[in-house]
């Protein structure tokens, strides 16, 4: 199946009338939190929901949240703080609740998307750099699509230095090693028939793709994916046949043709991770994919990589940005961990006032 047909429209956010308070106020407390807390972050979500600017800071938000009620202006905004600030504050019983409102709905790939949030400015689709010398940070995400839906799973805010160029980072690949990590962890508590499904990134972002240790990484961990390469990308070598000869240096475009079968999927070598194939899409456009058979020691595999590399080769991921519609930039003066909390308070109670999320009653550890 088409990852991209399979997205559905950006999700519509409202805040919540009383009726639908309540609501959510029972789907917290059934995922194992206080009604204190529960009563402060359907506060928050739907002061953010109100919010129309996609950059914003506490203050603005406690303004929001105080509407007709000014003098508790500042009450709001630093209950909004302590709550997002405070480490004891499990995230857990969202990831779980989120991992398992995908699998009943059905999950068909793994979206990872790497924004920046903070310090680098989207201002008329353009990306802007901070100021000189600060640092970058990026949010990175992980979301299930499946069909007609995409649910987020798991979100981490990472920090670099200032960056040369906008391409992935060293802790950008840590963030998304690290959130695979959880994923494996997670699902190994909830059953997937099948296994994980194959990871993506959205269309025409390279950077996954052209990070070798990212891909050596997902590969030791036994995960399929299959990441967008620019036309002209060189690291990679190819053999159409067992005694052929590999010619470095070249591009895929010149490497690969999606006309001609023999050339338009080719088992890759060089210095990337074993396994992966080159692809050329119809569409003109090109991947590099890990297939995940799951054989055996010893199993005859024949063909069955290379058409497994196909079949992933002929997906497509979302393109619409998960953290924009979510409103999970421009969290201003707000700590890594402000902005993950923020990110999956966000996510939960959108599936919640959608009556779609799974709580699974389990409280927090």
């Amino acid at each position: 199946m088409d990852a991209s047909a399979t997205a559905g429209p950006p999700p519509r956010l409202r805040p919540p009338d009383s009726r639908e308070q309540r609501s959510l106020h029972e789907g917290l407390r059934a995922l194992g939190y206080s009604a204190k807390v529960a009563d402060v972050l359907i506060d928050y979500y739907g002061a953010v929901v109100v919010s129309r600017t996609p950059e914003f800071k506490l203050s603005e938000l406690g303004a929001v949240a105080a509407v007709g009620h000014s003098e508790k202006r500042l009450v709001y905004r630093d209950r909004f703080r302590r709550v997002l600030q405070r480490p004891g504050i499990s995230i857990e019983p969202m990831r779980r609740a989120l991992l398992e409102t995908a699998r009943r709905e059905g999950v068909n790939a793994i979206l990872i998307e790497v924004d920046p949030v903070v310090d680098i400015v989207v201002k008329d689709e353009k990306i802007i750099p901070g100021p000189e010398g600060s640092a970058g940070r990026d949010l990175v995400s992980l979301a299930a699509v499946g069909d007609g839906t995409r649910i987020p799973l798991n979100w981490i805010c990472v920090e670099h230095p200032p960056p040369d160029h906008l391409d992935i980072s060293d802790a950008d690949r840590g963030g998304v090693l690290e959130l695979i990590d959880e994923l494996i962890a997670d699902v190994e508590e909830i059953s997937f028939e099948g296994g994980l499904p194959p990871l993506f990134c959205s269309p025409g972002e390279f950077g996954l793709g052209e990070d070798e240790v990212l891909r050596d990484g997902l590969g030791k961990r036994g995960m399929e994916y299959v990441f967008g390469l620019s036309a002209d990308y060189t690291r990679v070598e190819v053999l159409a046949h067992p005694f052929e000869s590999p010619e470095p240096d070249r591009t895929l475009a010149e490497l690969l043709d999606p006309e001609d079968p023999d050339r338009a999927v080719r088992e890759a070598t060089g210095s990337g991770p074993a396994g992966e194939f080159a692809i050329a899409r119809p569409d003109g456009s090109f991947a590099i994919a890990r297939p995940e058979l799951g054989l055996d020691a010893g199993s005859i595999s024949g063909h069955r990589p290379r058409e497994r590399a196909a079949e992933l080769g002929s997906r497509r991921a979302p393109t619409h940005s998960l953290s924009h519609e979510l409103r999970a930039r421009g969290l201003q003066g707000a700590t890594p961990g402000s902005v993950r909390r923020h990110a999956f308070v966000i996510s939960i109670l959108t599936l919640m006032s959608e009556k779609r999320l799974v709580t699974g009653g389990e409280a927090p550890t």
